[in-house]
């Protein structure tokens, strides 16, 4: 159970939000690069990328240390698109950027924030899922928050 000290917390972030949200709709900045984050996913995402808290950090420190302009990249998971984003910001408008999505609610999210100035076949988003197993498919959930998933391994529930 919640203390209430979290209640109030999580009250506050999402009043935070939706105050954002009603001046600069669902639109946020990262790293200086425009992303759009609907309301679909979670207010804890969205409250961290208005407070420009580090979301993906590790993940984007990487992505700049290692990409070029020009570089080809084979991306895995790419969620909401905020990397995305980064990635094609790094690697310009021509390389070939190919982004695996597993959860079906977060193609069109993904591909709109991964897309910007990019040549129209330039960056391609995928849903499927990677999974070292002998079936031929594979169940996949998402938590309470569309951002985040995980592969099940049992097939009780569908993709």
């Amino acid at each position: 159970m919640s203390s209430i000290f979290t209640y109030l917390r999580d009250l506050k972030r999402r009043r935070s939000v939706e105050i954002y949200c009603k001046k600069f709709g669902d639109n946020f900045t990262i790293n200086g690069l425009d992303v759009s984050v609907p309301k679909t996913v979670s207010t804890s995402i969205r409250y961290l990328l208005l407070k420009k808290r580090p979301y993906e950090r590790e993940e984007m420190s990487f992505a700049l240390s290692v990409l070029k302009n020009g570089t080809n990249i084979v991306e895995l998971g790419g969620s909401i698109g905020v990397l995305s984003r980064v990635i094609r910001n790094k690697i310009g408008l021509t390389a070939k950027h190919f982004i695996v999505e597993a959860n079906p609610n977060l193609l069109t999210i993904c591909k709109n924030n991964s897309t910007h100035g990019a040549e129209e076949t330039a960056t391609e988003v995928i849903h499927g899922a990677i999974a070292y197993v002998k079936t031929k498919t594979v169940a996949f959930a998402t938590d309470e928050s569309e951002h985040s998933g995980k592969l099940l391994r049992s097939k009780t529930l569908t993709q």
